[in-house]
């Protein structure tokens, strides 16, 4: 017996200790934004409606140039992505199996906006929740994509997680369709 088997065998045979089962992915659509929006609030995000966007009215926003005009009403344009107060992006996927998004860069699409300002707005379609995160990766078509799964966070000092330090306190994301 391999050092392998062994191991996977002593880790299998303990009382609870069996090993996971992976997600095998939804059947239909709901299961899949159910579960992105269950994964998303685990990592400190939440999906939001369009009404909560007035929460943020007068805000700086600095946004992709392919976000719909419908979603940045109430908001100051901004041309510097640093000063702004909020950043909106179109996110290509969002993946079920990790509440994470997937936005690729391009001609006017600023991965800065998802990065910098304090809180992040991602708008996503329904139709774009893929399943797993090999599923997103095989759909990738940008040479540069970022990955952002849920609110930046640390924990560098002490094991404390702080969040926003290297980015956006805060996640909305919008689903559409």
């Amino acid at each position: 017996m391999s050092d392998r088997s062994t191991i996977l065998g002593a880790i299998q045979d303990r009382p609870g200790g069996a090993l996971p089962i992976p997600w095998p992915g939804p059947t239909v659509d709901g299961e899949l934004v159910s579960r992105f929006t269950t994964e998303l609030g685990i990592l400190g995000a939440e999906v939001v409606s369009v009404d909560r966007l007035s929460e943020l009215a007068g805000m700086s926003v600095f946004a992709d140039e392919d976000v719909p005009t419908e979603f940045l009403r109430g908001f100051n344009r901004s041309d510097q992505v640093w000063d702004a107060e909020v950043g909106m992006t179109l996110a290509d996927f969002a993946i079920a199996d990790t509440g994470s998004l997937v936005l690729n860069s391009g001609p006017g699409r600023h991965r800065l906006a998802s990065l910098a300002p304090p809180h992040h707005i991602a708008i996503v379609a329904r139709a774009n929740i893929l399943a797993t995160s090999e599923a997103a990766i095989a759909a990738l078509s940008a040479r540069t994509t970022v990955i952002v799964t849920g609110p930046s966070r640390t924990a560098d000092i002490e094991g404390v997680i702080v969040r926003g330090i290297h980015g956006p306190r805060t996640l909305w994301v919008l689903i559409t369709g």
